[in-house]
C-alpha cells in the first residue's frame, strides 16, 4: 500500500465516481437517440449500448465497493462514498429499463409524448457527472452548491411535467392498453429524473461533510 493510500489520497476513488457518472450520463444519452427509432430496424446496437454502459458502470460499482473495503484511509467516509456508488448505479439500471419497456410498447403508443421526459433525464444526468467531478475535484462550495439546485430545480420540474401528462392521459381516450403502458413509463422516468436528484443529493451532502 502507497503512501498516498495510507494517508487518503488514492485519487482512484474520485475516477471511479467521475466515470460512474460519465457512465449514467451516456446510457441517458443513448436512451434519447433509441426513442426515434423505436418500431424500426437497428435498434439493436442502441439497446447494446445501453446494456454496455449497465455493464461497465456495475464493474466500476464493484471495483469501488472492493476498494473501500481494503484501502485503510478513504477520501471520504465509507458510507459517503458507498451512497454515492449505489446512488449513481441506480440511473444507469433505470435508464435500461426504461429501455427495455420502450421496446415492448403496444401498437399506437405515440412515444413522441414521452421525448421532453427522456431528454429531461439526459439533462439530470449530465448535471449530476458535472457535481460527481466538482465535488472529487474539491471545487469551491458555492459551485457545488449551485450545480446541485440545478439538479433540484429539474426534478422539480419533472414532477410538473408528471401531473400534466397524467392529467391528459386521465382525460383522454387512449384505451386501456395504453393508459396501462403509459402510466407505467411515466412512473418509471420520474423515478430516473428522482435518481438523478438522490446522486446529486449524496454527492453534495459528502461535500458538505467535507468542507
Amino acid at each position: 500500500m502507497s503512501l498516498a493510500q495510507l494517508f487518503g489520497r488514492d485519487v482512484r476513488f474520485f475516477e471511479l465516481l467521475c466515470f460512474s457518472a460519465a457512465e449514467a450520463k451516456a446510457a441517458a444519452h443513448s436512451l434519447v437517440r433509441l426513442l426515434p427509432r423505436i418500431g424500426h430496424d437497428n435498434i439493436e446496437s442502441i439497446l447494446g449500448d445501453i446494456a454496455q454502459h449497465r455493464r461497465k458502470h456495475k464493474a466500476l460499482v464493484e471495483e469501488m465497493t472492493t476498494r473501500i473495503t481494503q484501502v485503510f484511509n478513504t477520501p471520504f467516509d465509507r458510507e459517503d462514498l458507498q451512497e454515492m456508488n449505489s446512488a449513481i448505479y441506480k440511473i444507469t439500471k433505470n435508464v435500461e429499463k426504461i429501455a427495455e419497456r420502450l421496446t415492448i410498447a403496444p401498437q399506437g403508443a405515440d412515444l413522441t409524448r414521452i421525448k421532453r421526459q427522456l431528454e429531461m433525464i439526459e439533462y439530470a444526468a449530465s448535471v449530476v457527472e458535472t457535481l460527481v467531478q466538482e465535488v472529487c475535484h474539491a471545487k469551491q462550495g458555492a459551485s457545488v452548491k449551485d450545480t446541485h439546485d440545478r439538479i433540484q430545480a429539474i426534478e422539480g420540474d419533472g414532477d410538473k411535467l408528471m401531473t400534466e401528462c397524467l392529467r391528459e392521459l386521465y382525460q383522454g381516450t387512449d384505451d386501456a392498453r395504453l393508459v396501462v403502458f403509459w402510466k407505467d413509463m411515466f412512473e418509471l422516468v420520474e423515478k430516473a429524473i428522482d435518481r438523478c436528484r438522490d446522486a446529486g443529493t449524496a454527492a453534495f451532502i459528502t461535500m458538505l461533510k467535507n468542507s
